[in-house]
């Protein structure tokens, strides 16, 4: 009795950097990535994961700052459209970072320090950073 191929794949999800200023809301992006061999790279066909990103943990909060409740099902490997894991602004003066991890399922674990051991993934969000003009590209100094 034949049997139809299955596609094994190796995952993981993602979390990035995020920085701005400490009065605006910081958004952090994610997706799910797939190894080809070489390296990394964007899941495209990931089209079914539910996620909350209520679900993300805050560590080391000196600035007052919380998650904003956003959940979808990633599509194309990515969050839908808006929907990052949302930091909200901890005010004027409350400048620092904070670390966030996102619980995750087994396979989308990796292990992101080379420790040998799968974790979910972790990124830095820092609020205080000026993050320059929105009309320009490109600065050099002199």
């Amino acid at each position: 009795m034949p049997y139809p191929t299955a596609s094994i794949r190796y995952g993981r999800m993602v979390l990035e950097n995020a920085y701005g200023p400490e009065t605006l809301d910081l958004a952090m992006p994610f997706e799910v990535q797939i190894w080809n061999g070489t390296d990394f790279e964007l899941h495209s066909d990931e089209i079914c994961w539910a996620y909350n990103t209520a679900d993300a943990v805050i560590t080391d909060i000196p600035p007052n700052t919380s998650v904003d409740a956003n959940s979808g099902t990633i599509n194309s490997g990515r969050p839908a459209a808006g929907a990052p894991i949302r930091l909200t602004a901890p005010g004027e003066g409350n400048t620092g970072n904070v670390q966030v991890e996102y619980p995750v399922p087994l396979y989308w674990q990796s292990d992101f320090d080379g420790d040998g051991v799968e974790e979910n993934p972790q990124a830095t969000a820092t609020f205080g950073v000026y993050r320059g003009h929105d009309r320009v590209i490109y600065w050099q100094e002199r």
